[in-house]
């Protein structure tokens, strides 16, 4: 994993406190899905959450991420979290037919 990664995945994880389930990068876009431990009627339970984020490098060549996105990111965005989607309905899918 690369710095950059590390860097994400701890932002990422600091808004989800989930355990990294998948990631999906394309350019500078990362979606990245958590899994989630809950108690839900006494059951425990696993939500998984997506944290999107895209990765630059700033004034002073550091690399850093955020939630902002302009018009020309909307393409490589639109791939990840079509990606995310697809992986977490497939889960689903084969959770259903067990």
């Amino acid at each position: 994993m690369t710095k950059l990664e590390k860097n994400i995945s701890e932002q990422a994880r600091d808004k989800t406190d989930g355990d990294l389930d998948r990631r999906f990068s394309r350019g500078n876009c990362t979606a990245t899905i958590f899994k989630n431990k809950v108690n839900k009627d006494g059951k425990q339970i696993i939500i998984r959450n997506t944290v999107v984020r895209k990765s630059y490098k700033d004034v002073e060549g550091v690399w850093q991420s955020t939630s902002a996105f302009n018009v020309n990111d909307l393409p490589c965005l639109a791939l990840v979290a079509n990606e995310a989607y697809n992986y977490l309905k497939t889960k689903e899918m084969v959770r259903a037919n067990g």
